[in-house]
């Protein structure tokens, strides 16, 4: 019946587990070669993922790409990447997974107004503007994007929010660049977001940007795993 359901909503899911060879060659990959902290390697414990396939996100996707082709956009413009959002619960990660990322995702807005466009991260280990803890579990949803023509934009802290710049697909912080392992992590989460934006059409949701894979994880820090090792020992 679940599937039935799914079927119909153009949406079908294929289960991973994290030893199997899709996981390990297909999303592992994409959150490892997105850490900004070489030492996240040891913290993130991937329990299991689900390949996502939207059809009707898929279609619109891939109509974004073939318009800004045709409109003269480069191959770098035209590149498919990935980006990562944070979702507390499974309810949360299947509405985005069936109906997109609208805009007014987001609190933040130093790069855009929220309401006009969506916010993600560039980094799978900085997702959240506070530090990550021991023990700390939930869901990250890799996604497909297109930057498109990449505006950089200086961080704006006001209630006078930046719009969308026309023709642009998307604003970073003017300052991303600057940012390493040892910036704090509040300041690294919101200089390393991605501000998108549909211009050529009035959307709810940004067609360059579309849902690939569900991850559920857990935080440890390794120096409390090795403490709870020694108590057991002792």
């Amino acid at each position: 019946r679940e599937r039935e359901r799914e079927r119909t909503n153009n949406v079908f899911y294929q289960q991973l587990q994290p030893d199997s060879s899709q996981f390990t060659e297909k999303i592992l990959p994409i959150l490892q070669h997105s850490y900004l902290d070489p030492a996240s390697q040891e913290c993130f414990q991937y329990n299991s993922a689900v390949l996502v396939k939207n059809s009707t996100l898929l279609k619109e996707y891939n109509t974004f790409h073939s318009q800004k082709k045709k409109k003269g956009y480069s191959p770098e413009e035209l590149e498919r990447s990935f980006a990562f959002l944070l979702f507390e619960s499974e309810s949360q990660v299947k509405t985005v997974c069936q109906s997109g990322l609208n805009v007014g995702n987001s609190n933040i807005s130093t790069l855009g107004n929220p309401a006009k466009g969506v916010y993600l991260s560039k980094y799978s280990d900085y997702l959240h503007p506070r530090p990550w803890y021991h023990g700390k579990s939930g869901y990250i949803v890799i996604f497909r994007i297109i930057k498109g023509k990449v505006k950089a934009v200086t961080e704006n802290y006001t209630a006078n929010f930046t719009n969308p710049s026309p023709g642009f697909d998307c604003h970073v912080a003017i300052n991303s660049s600057k940012v390493s392992p040892a910036t704090s992590h509040f300041q690294a989460f919101e200089l390393t977001q991605y501000y998108m934006y549909d211009s050529d059409i009035t959307a709810q949701r940004p067609r360059q940007v579309c849902p690939y894979a569900t991850v559920s994880f857990q935080y440890n820090e390794p120096k409390c795993i090795m403490s709870t090792f020694e108590r057991k020992e002792m």
